[in-house]
């Protein structure tokens, strides 16, 4: 199971506490607007508004959780439909953070990347998830100078997604060869281990 905080809840626990789960403002902005970009055509809108976001209208201080991840599926695939799902939602990631770079917390985020490095960056990951929603918790390994693990509380069954936002956000840095690998998924969350070239 993966050694998170709340790993001593049940996964019926856990997941009976998503209700609460939110995602703030500035995370559809920056995923679902800034992220998708000319590619929100209307069409995507369309499928969106169906499933419960309206971008035509202003936007809600915060959403469920579980509907946020089910837009991002919705956009990934729309993206890309010949990739296999995981595939698609690593690139949507990817994308992501990119779009959340264009927003103004995002431009502060991304100027402090390129002054603290990978190291500090996925040290503070928790905290960076937390200006974005309410939940996320990650708990940090430290495996050598060049590589850490890290234990994601709930990816909500999109565990690629979270691969692409890491995998950005190590660039964003500006660190060369940086890898990020799935070592395990169990219950609701997720462990990666992250290396890098000094």
């Amino acid at each position: 199971m993966v050694d998170t905080p709340k790993a001593s809840l049940s996964l019926e626990q856990a997941k009976a506490r998503r209700v609460n789960h939110l995602e703030f403002q500035n995370t559809i902005e920056g995923v679902l607007v800034r992220g998708l970009g000319a590619d929100l055509t209307p069409e995507l809108k369309a499928k969106l508004r169906t499933a419960g976001l309206d971008l035509d209208r202003k936007l809600l201080p915060a959403y469920p959780a579980a509907a946020f991840h089910e837009w991002v599926e919705l956009a990934s695939h729309h993206l890309w439909p010949t990739d296999s799902r995981d595939e698609a939602l690593r690139k949507f990631g990817r994308r992501s953070l990119s779009g959340l770079a264009d927003t103004m917390l995002g431009k502060a985020m991304k100027l402090s990347l390129t002054l603290i490095g990978t190291r500090r960056m996925l040290l503070r990951a928790t905290r960076a998830f937390r200006s974005n929603n309410n939940y996320t918790e990650v708990t940090i390994e430290e495996r050598s100078p060049t590589s850490m693990s890290l234990a994601f509380n709930d990816v909500y069954g999109a565990p690629t997604y979270y691969q692409g936002i890491l995998e950005i956000g190590c660039e964003f840095t500006g660190t060369k060869g940086a890898v990020v690998q799935i070592e395990n998924t169990d219950g609701l969350g997720a462990r990666y281990v992250v290396t890098w070239d000094e």
